[in-house]
C-alpha cells in the first residue's frame, strides 16, 4: 500500500490545529467534535462524531488547504426538569479544523451524514 509522503507532517497539522483552538484561537463558546483520521490507498477518511446534531446545522468547506467543519448543537434539557445535577454534552457552536496535506485534491472531497457521524473522503491527487 502507497502511503502519503506528507502523512505524519498532516498528522502535525491537525495536532497543532487542536492546540490552537484549545488555546483561544476558536470563539468562545465554542466546542470540538471527536475526529478520527483514516489514511486509504487513494484518499483521507475523516470521522466527526456529531450525535445530536442535524446535518442541515453542519457546514463543511475548505479555505487555503484547511478543512472547516463548523455547526450547531441546540441544548436538551428535558421538559420539566427542575434542577440539573450534572451536565456534560457540549452544545452550542461547534468548530473544527483540519489542515490538508498538499497531497489531497480538494476538488472532489465527499461528505455524508449518518447516524450522527460525518464522514468526509479527501481523495490523493494523481501522481504525475
Amino acid at each position: 500500500m502507497k502511503r502519503f509522503n506528507d502523512f505524519s507532517q498532516f498528522y502535525n497539522l491537525v495536532t497543532d490545529y487542536g492546540e490552537k483552538a484549545r488555546m483561544g484561537h476558536m470563539p468562545t463558546g465554542t466546542w470540538q467534535p471527536l475526529l478520527d483520521i483514516y489514511e486509504r490507498k487513494d484518499s483521507i477518511l475523516i470521522v466527526v462524531e456529531l450525535p445530536g446534531v442535524d446535518k442541515d446545522r453542519i457546514t463543511v468547506t475548505i479555505e487555503q488547504g484547511v478543512l472547516k467543519i463548523v455547526g450547531y448543537r441546540p441544548k436538551q434539557v428535558p421538559e420539566g426538569t427542575e434542577h440539573v445535577h450534572q451536565m456534560e454534552i457540549p452544545y452550542g457552536h461547534f468548530a473544527r479544523y483540519v489542515k490538508l496535506p498538499p497531497c489531497a485534491d480538494i476538488e472532489k472531497v465527499e461528505a455524508k451524514h449518518d447516524r450522527g457521524y460525518l464522514t468526509i473522503e479527501i481523495p490523493r491527487k494523481p501522481t504525475q
